[in-house]
């Protein structure tokens, strides 16, 4: 077996020698090359001198044009114009954190829902909030009820803190089958969640018997009613679930601005949930902390605002 000596003096040379020709790489690659006027061939290769050609595509970075986009189901016209005009008049602010706005907005989406604002809780994206519940709502384990198939941010969240899904097939008519649903409740439900119009099917179930449903079921188990597309319905805000949060049933509903209002890349949605919070939000930190500051707001606006705007001219 042959031993070779190798001292700090050759270790020394060796990294050197490496480094170098690290440092030298980018000159010889595909990635630098458009930093450099290069002679092309009839073959369309990069000639670095006569023994180095690389070929080169015609444009490495472009995509195709998109023409359809089925997985995420965006807006294909985007936010409306009003909306682009207020973002482009606030955007100069955007270094500073918009709490104040952030409750104003709470106020407006709690008056148009007819909620309590404590009841409204704002986060990026409808699907944080789901995941977020997930995590909350099987901390100790249990199951998750939900349609088969179904949208399953939450319910794969679940899974994850190591709950188990009860998927319930859709009935013949892409319905929720909620006799069934309602059947397969047992001592471990933590939660039944329903997406109505459901994705990925995009089948409606009756309003009358959903809400019947919630309002029942939700004295056994919280009921999580995620309403992303309900607005694409002519009579969509009379079809929604949130007038049982107004009545205190233990039911939670999801909305978002992602879809019919095109603001996806915005990331902004909404939840309402009972007054009296379940449990592990109750004694989640953030939602604490949000709650008593939304109280100190308006408490501020009280003392300092409303008088600053009242003071007399000199």
């Amino acid at each position: 077996m042959n031993k070779h000596a190798f001292n700090r003096r050759d270790w020394l040379r060796t990294s050197l020698l490496s480094a170098g020709g690290a440092l030298a790489m980018p000159h010889l690659t595909f990635a630098s090359s458009a930093q450099f006027e290069v002679t092309l061939d009839q073959d369309h290769n990069a000639i670095y001198s006569p023994f180095f050609k690389e070929f080169l595509p015609d444009s490495p970075w472009e995509l195709p044009a998109l023409k359809a986009k089925l997985n995420a189901n965006e807006n294909p016209y985007g936010p409306s114009p009003m909306a682009l005009d207020a973002v482009k008049q606030h955007a100069a602010g955007g270094n500073r954190y918009a709490w104040g706005e952030l409750f104003a907005l709470i106020d407006k989406i709690a008056t148009y829902e007819g909620v309590e604002s404590h009841q409204v809780i704002m986060g990026p994206g409808s699907s944080d909030l789901l995941e977020k519940f997930g995590m909350l709502s099987f901390l100790k384990g249990g199951n998750v009820i939900s349609a088969d198939p179904a949208y399953m941010s939450l319910v794969r969240v679940a899974e994850a803190m190591g709950a188990q899904w009860k998927g319930i097939p859709l009935k013949k008519d892409w319905s929720h089958d909620l006799e069934a649903m309602e059947a397969a409740i047992d001592s471990e439900t933590r939660l039944v969640y329903i997406c109505n119009p459901n994705n990925p099917t995009g089948s409606l179930t009756e309003a009358a018997k959903l809400k019947d449903f919630c309002a029942r079921v939700s004295e056994k188990v919280p009921v999580f009613v995620d309403e992303a597309y309900l607005d694409f319905l002519e009579d969509g805000h009379e079809q929604s679930m949130v007038d049982l949060v107004a009545q205190g049933k233990n039911v939670i509903v999801a909305r978002t601005f992602s879809k019919i209002y095109g603001m996806a890349g915005f990331v902004l949605a909404m939840r309402s949930l009972r007054k009296k919070p379940l449990k592990g939000f109750k004694k989640s930190p953030a939602v604490e902390w949000a709650s008593h500051y939304h109280r100190f707001m308006r408490l501020f606006k009280r003392w300092t605002i409303k008088p600053l705007l009242t003071v007399p001219a000199s």
